[in-house]
């Protein structure tokens, strides 16, 4: 029976026409997953002299999962990767100004793919 409960332990039906109604998952299901995480980050700092300096950071972040279903195991769904990589790139310039005053620039670049069922998308943008 499909019942909907309350904080203190009472139920009524969902279906108030159709109190009997079935409830609950309309398939069996049991998908089992594995997820694959992965981190990398790298920074790069170079001073000309005491008023320039250089920056470069770098993060890569990657995400991957994969599984199958024990009752449905030709389910196209089931079979299909579903991974995200996401590379994030940012370069900045450091200037001291009459010792004080620092001028700080930077642009940031992040480029992101994802695949998840049949469909790939790629997408880039550029932040100042």
């Amino acid at each position: 029976m499909n019942r909907r409960f309350t904080w203190s332990g009472e139920s009524e039906p969902k279906d108030k026409n159709n109190p009997n109604a079935p409830g609950g998952e309309n398939e069996l299901r049991d998908y089992r997953f594995n997820n694959n995480n992965g981190n990398f980050i790298a920074n790069l700092a170079y001073a000309i002299n005491e008023k320039h300096h250089f920056m470069v950071n770098h993060l890569l972040t990657t995400f991957d999962r994969k599984g199958k279903d024990k009752y449905y195991p030709d389910l196209e769904i089931n079979k299909l990767p579903r991974k995200n990589n996401k590379n994030i790139t940012a370069l900045g310039y450091r200037t001291n100004i009459a010792d004080q005053w620092d001028l700080n620039v930077f642009v940031k670049i992040t480029i992101k793919k994802v695949s998840t069922l049949k469909k790939s998308r790629k997408m880039k943008s550029t932040k100042m």
